[in-house]
């Protein structure tokens, strides 16, 4: 009976241990994990609505989206961008970002609340590291900087495209 007392207590102890050591979770993010990011934002008013993405995909890197640009002192031009590749050094800078900013600090707790307002303006911002997904908080000047620099890339390949098609000669 004393050794089976004994065998429930080393078990009980080894337990403890083995739970407090042997399987803490690994970290959800590095660096060099990212491999989707966007940003979006919902309006009444299409001109202040917009979709960004960027991604990685067997090692090469594609940009999306869909927003409304300023053309000049009263004008807009709608853009419409989907999978175009883009460098690796320039899907970099979303990971220089995320080391100036470190975006699982903006992550939101598992908010389950549910709004139906149909005026009010919302935004997204989703990261993914590898196979998890976190979601952004989206008031705070990490979400501007990465805002920012999808309105860099947009106007640049925007740019590229108008160029390319003979639209704009030099």
């Amino acid at each position: 009976m004393k050794l089976v007392v004994k065998n429930i207590i080393i078990m009980c102890l080894l337990s403890v241990v083995f739970s407090l050591f042997g399987c803490s979770p690994q970290p959800a993010k590095t660096v060099s994990e990212i491999s989707s990011i966007s940003i979006t934002q919902n309006h009444m008013n299409r001109a202040y609505c917009y979709a960004f993405s960027a991604y990685e995909d067997n090692d090469k890197y594609f940009f999306n989206a869909w927003c409304v640009l300023k053309d000049g002192e009263n004008g807009s031009k709608e853009v419409d961008i989907q999978n175009i590749e883009i460098t690796e050094a320039e899907f970099s800078e979303f990971k220089r970002l995320n080391e100036k900013y470190g975006f699982a600090d903006y992550a939101k707790r598992n908010n389950n609340k549910k709004y139906n307002i149909s005026d009010k303006t919302t935004n997204s911002f989703k990261v993914c590291f590898g196979g998890k997904t976190l979601t952004l908080k989206t008031d705070n000047e990490c979400y501007d900087a990465v805002y920012d620099y999808f309105i860099t890339l947009t106007t640049k390949e925007t740019l590229n495209t108008l160029f390319r098609d003979g639209i704009i000669v030099c």
